[in-house]
């Protein structure tokens, strides 16, 4: 005599279909907790949006930051959006502001005879986004990016590297700006 197999699976399979069912509704009721899936449309940047940098404070000593960070910043947001600047503040749909809170250069390598060969620039903006019209930010953090560069003994050519990783660092640190802003939650 044999015994068939068939109800025994169809029982597995029923049992199955009721676990995921059940993982569905908790799920479902777990995301009306706040919970949402990252770049949801409040904050999403459209192409047709406008946006305002402002002035990024500065509470380093660098004197040319400032003018890199929103430059790169305002380059970013139009390279991968297409986002536009306004001529003002109140124009624009988005207002990004800024303040520079680090800016180090550290040596990182060293030649053979122990002399520095080559610096890394760390800098470090908390930046707020609002949409026209709130007051209250829809998105706020602090971004951080790092660029190495080579030291010249011309102190022309070491100070061209410095600002030219300076420039590096700000682009990498607008980029992540974009991003943390569209995958926040």
């Amino acid at each position: 005599m044999r015994i068939s197999a068939a109800p025994l699976t169809a029982k597995r399979h029923a049992v199955f279909l009721a676990a995921c069912l059940l993982l569905c509704l908790f799920a479902g009721a777990i995301s009306g907790c706040g919970y949402r899936f990252a770049g949801s449309a409040e904050n999403r940047i459209r192409p047709d949006d406008t946006v305002w940098v402002s002035f990024i404070k500065n509470e380093t000593a660098s004197t040319i930051a400032q003018t890199a960070l929103r430059r790169a910043v305002l380059d970013e947001l139009h390279a991968m959006r297409g986002v536009v600047p306004t001529g003002t503040k109140e124009e624009a749909d988005i207002q990004i502001s800024g303040m520079l809170t680090g800016y180090t250069a550290m040596a990182v390598s060293y030649s053979s005879i122990d002399q520095v060969k080559e610096y890394r620039i760390r800098i470090s903006v908390m930046f707020e986004a609002k949409r026209k019209g709130e007051t209250k930010p829809f998105w706020k953090g602090t971004v951080q990016a790092t660029q190495d560069y080579p030291i010249f003994s011309d102190l022309a050519l070491q100070s061209y590297a410095s600002d030219a990783a300076l420039v590096a660092a700000s682009k990498k640190l607008a980029e992540k700006l974009v991003i943390a802003i569209e995958s926040a939650y």
